[in-house]
């Protein structure tokens, strides 16, 4: 039981932590955005002898009646989630297993925060992919032609467009760069089938190029993305550690992040500063 105890004491250090970065806050259930229950531990168990990698965080998830990836509030605002999983390298008995622990707790939200870049890149990519090809299938010019030819700032009502809606701007405009000239002119003049439309961009969002660039402005874009639940699957025989974590992020919660950054809060709405209604974290011990 003193073992149990120390490791709860490791993950209470950890829940502080966790905290620190989610400075505003609500109940996960009011608003999946602003997320999660009240911190805390289950009492040591065999329940999880068998948990996969990752598992402990997909049943939140659908717990939740979420999906990895995209999903959408009762009002239709969009927000994704991602899962990221690390491990702690120190055995529980070794004198470095907190800061291993710790360590292992960062590296499962950057790679939650991976997951979601990767996540956000792909949505957009299949929304310009499918919103450029019925345009000109209506006879209308795609959103992405010629706008590489300005900075984004300078395009019509950029600044009241959300996060999410700005970064679909720099894809397009990234897709722009990378088409020839005379796919361009042959867009532009109606002078291609709708199908070799279809494949010209295709191979162009194929392209490491572009997919290279979408992640570091996509990257770019997740400002404020936060953990909502981390699990620690600990084996019996104590010589190691699973941490998975979900991640989440919004609109709003980059929202959030410029208003702390900038000192300005005028714009947000239903903001609370709770810090205790932020994180959720579970522990458990294997029978492996």
């Amino acid at each position: 039981m003193k073992k149990i105890e120390d490791i709860k004491k490791i993950f209470a250090t950890l829940l502080v932590v966790a905290l620190s970065t989610n400075t505003f806050a609500q109940n996960v259930d009011e608003d999946p955005e602003i997320a999660a229950q009240r911190a805390m531990f289950e009492s040591a168990k065999k329940s999880g002898a068998n948990e996969v990698s990752g598992g402990a965080c997909k049943k939140f998830i659908s717990k939740k009646r979420w999906k990895i990836g995209q999903n959408f509030k009762k009002n239709g605002d969009p927000f994704f989630i991602a899962i990221g999983i690390s491990e702690v390298k120190a055995p529980i008995v070794s004198t470095s297993y907190a800061t291993s622990t710790m360590n292992g707790s960062i590296l499962a939200q950057l790679d939650s925060k991976r997951a979601l870049v990767e996540s956000m890149g792909s949505e957009i990519t299949s929304e310009i992919l499918a919103t450029s090809v019925q345009q000109y299938s209506e006879g209308n010019k795609p959103d992405f032609l010629n706008t590489s030819d300005k900075p984004a700032k300078e395009i019509q009502n950029y600044e009241d467009l959300s996060v999410y809606q700005k970064t679909k701007v720099l894809f397009n405009q990234q897709l722009d760069k990378l088409i020839d000239q005379e796919t361009k002119d042959a867009i532009a003049n109606d002078s291609i089938s709708e199908k070799e439309v279809e494949d010209k961009l295709k191979d162009i969002l194929n392209q490491s190029a572009f997919k290279d660039s979408i992640k570091t402005k996509a990257s770019g874009s997740i400002r404020g993305m936060k953990s909502v639940y981390s699990h620690f699957s600990v084996n019996k025989g104590q010589k190691q550690t699973i941490i998975c974590n979900v991640g989440i992020w919004s609109d709003n919660l980059a929202a959030q992040t410029d208003a702390m950054i900038t000192g300005n809060y005028s714009s947000l709405k239903n903001l609370k500063k709770s810090l205790f209604k932020s994180l959720d974290i579970k522990f458990t011990l294997g029978s492996k």
